[in-house]
C-alpha cells in the first residue's frame, strides 16, 4: 500500500470525523469586495463575491461527495443575517455564526468549535479565490494525517487554507490581516510552537482590478445560465418550485417559465405574477412540451441553456456544475444522475436502468436536466418533435457534435406517473412507445396512446 492509499484510507474511515470550513460574509453591496468596488462599482464587486462564493461552495460539494465523515460547516458573518444567508443559500451545510473581533480571532473561534463538536482535523477555506479546487481540499486533509498544521498559500502573500489537527496557536492572535506577509508570519509562528507545517499549491485571490484578467476569458464566470422551465400549471403553482431553482443561481442567470397560451413575443409580467423574482419571465407558447422549450430558448439570454422539467430537483450546487460545463468545448450536452422522489425499489430499479443506460448508450431522458451551450442548440435546430420523444431526438442529434457530461449527483423527479398508473405498467409504456417512436409513429398517435386524448384537446 502507497502512503497515498494508506492516507486515504484513515480519510475515508468513518470514525474519522473531518470538518471543512467555509468563512463567508453576507453578500451587500458597499460590504464585499471593496477593493474592486472602489475601481469598479459596488454592484460588479458584490455580483463577482457572489460567483466565488457559489464557486467555491461547488468545489466544496464536489469534494465533500463520496465522503460521508466529512461535514461542511458555514461560518457566516453578520451573525444577525443568519436568517437572510440561510434563505438565499440554502444547501446540505451547517450554518453557524462566526464571532466578533478580528480575523484571526474568528478562525481561532471557528476551529475551537469544531475541537468541542468532536472534529479530528479541521480545514478552513475563504471565498475569495478563482482557482481553488476539490483536489486541494484532497491534498490539505492528506498532508493532516501526517502534519498537525498545512497551509495554502496565497499569490498575494496570505493564505487561502489552514488545516489543523485539534490545536489552538498564538499564530491566530495577531490584530493585523489581509496584508502581504501574513502566510510568512503564520508559517513561522507555527514553526516557532515546534509544529510542522505542510504547504499546498499556490492560488491566487480576486482583490484588485489587476487580479481580474485571471477571469476574463474564464466561461466559468463569464457564462450565463438560461433555464427553461416547460409546464402546464400557473406561475403561483409552481412558486415553491422557482424559488428553489432561483437560490441556486449565479448572478446573470434567468428563468423562463413558458406556459401553452397563444403564441406571441415575449411579454413583460403580469400583475398577478409580480410576486415572482426579477430573474424569472413568463413566456406564451403553443401547447407541447418540444414547443415550449423551443419558445424559451428562442427568448433565452444565457449562452448555456439548461431544460428543466417543473417536477425536478436538482442537487445543492447545481450553478456551480453547469457554469463548468460551459468551459468544456468538447462536450455538446450534459444531464444529472436520474432518481425518484419519494421513491422505493422498484423506483430505484428503474432509475439505476436509467442511470446504465445514460453511461453505457448515451441517451439520457429529459428528466434528467439536460443542458447544453447556445452554439449547440442553434446548429441542430432546436427540438424537432412537438408533443413527445422530443428530447430523445434532441438527445441524438446534440451528441452527434461532441460528448456527453453527466454529472454523478442526482436530480430528483417525482414518480407522479408511475404511481398513477402502476409502476411497472409505466415502465412498459414507456419503452413501448420508445419502440414506436423508433419504428416512426406519428407525434399525434404517440400522444394519444400516451395521454389518452388527442393533442388539440390538451
Amino acid at each position: 500500500m502507497t502512503y497515498g492509499d494508506f492516507a486515504m484510507s484513515i480519510l475515508n474511515h468513518p470514525n474519522d470525523r473531518q470538518a471543512l470550513i467555509l468563512f463567508m460574509r453576507q453578500p451587500q453591496a458597499g460590504q464585499v469586495k471593496t477593493r474592486l468596488a472602489a475601481t469598479h462599482g459596488d454592484q460588479f464587486a458584490l455580483e463577482l463575491y457572489v460567483k466565488l462564493l457559489r464557486r467555491t461552495l461547488g468545489v466544496c460539494l464536489t469534494f465533500q461527495q463520496g465522503r460521508p465523515n466529512v461535514d461542511l460547516l458555514v461560518f457566516a458573518t453578520p451573525a444577525a443575517a443568519i436568517p437572510e444567508i440561510a434563505r438565499d443559500f440554502p444547501g446540505p451545510w451547517r450554518l453557524l455564526p462566526q464571532t466578533d473581533g478580528h480575523l484571526g480571532r474568528r478562525m481561532d473561534q471557528a476551529f475551537a468549535t469544531c475541537r468541542q463538536l468532536g472534529y479530528r482535523r479541521t480545514v478552513l477555506v475563504g471565498t475569495d479565490l478563482c482557482d481553488l479546487d476539490a483536489t486541494d481540499l484532497e491534498a490539505a486533509f492528506a498532508e493532516l494525517v501526517r502534519a498537525p498544521v498545512v497551509l495554502g498559500p496565497a499569490a498575494d502573500g496570505g493564505f487561502y487554507l489552514v488545516g489543523l489537527r485539534p490545536v489552538s496557536h498564538l499564530a491566530f492572535h495577531p490584530k493585523t490581516w489581509g496584508t502581504s506577509s501574513v502566510y510568512a508570519r503564520t508559517r513561522a509562528a507555527f514553526g516557532a510552537a515546534g509544529l510542522i507545517v505542510r504547504s499546498l499549491a499556490v492560488r491566487h485571490d480576486l482583490d484588485t482590478a489587476d487580479d481580474l484578467a485571471r477571469i476574463q476569458r474564464d466561461p466559468l464566470f463569464t457564462s450565463r445560465v438560461s433555464v427553461i422551465v416547460p409546464t402546464r400549471h400557473r406561475p403561483e403553482q409552481v412558486k415553491p418550485f422557482l424559488d428553489r431553482i432561483r437560490t441556486g443561481l449565479w448572478p446573470g442567470d434567468e428563468i423562463l417559465l413558458v406556459h401553452p397560451a397563444a403564441p406571441g413575443p415575449v411579454q413583460p409580467l403580469p400583475a398577478a405574477c409580480d410576486h415572482l423574482h426579477r430573474s424569472i419571465r413568463v413566456l406564451p407558447s403553443a401547447l407541447g412540451r418540444g414547443r415550449q422549450l423551443n419558445a424559451g430558448a428562442g427568448a433565452a439570454t444565457g449562452d448555456l441553456l439548461w431544460f428543466l422539467h417543473d417536477d425536478c430537483q436538482p442537487p445543492a450546487g447545481f450553478g456551480y456544475h453547469l457554469h463548468r460545463f460551459a468551459a468544456r468545448t468538447d462536450q455538446a450536452l450534459g444531464c444529472f444522475r436520474l432518481a425518484f422522489e419519494p421513491s422505493c425499489p422498484e423506483l430505484d430499479l428503474i432509475a439505476a436502468w436509467a442511470n446504465l443506460r445514460t453511461r453505457i448508450r448515451h441517451r439520457p431522458y429529459g428528466d434528467q436536466g439536460l443542458f447544453c451551450r447556445r452554439r449547440i442548440y442553434d446548429q441542430i435546430g432546436g427540438f424537432q418533435r412537438p408533443m413527445l420523444m422530443e428530447d430523445v431526438e434532441f438527445v441524438r442529434r446534440a451528441l452527434t457534435l461532441g460528448g456527453l457530461t453527466i454529472i454523478d449527483e442526482p436530480i430528483r423527479t417525482a414518480p407522479s406517473r408511475y404511481l398513477e398508473r402502476g409502476i411497472w405498467r409505466a415502465s412498459l409504456q414507456n419503452h413501448l412507445l420508445m419502440l414506436l417512436h423508433a419504428l416512426g409513429i406519428d407525434d399525434a398517435t404517440l400522444y394519444r396512446l400516451y395521454y389518452g386524448r388527442s393533442p388539440a384537446k390538451g
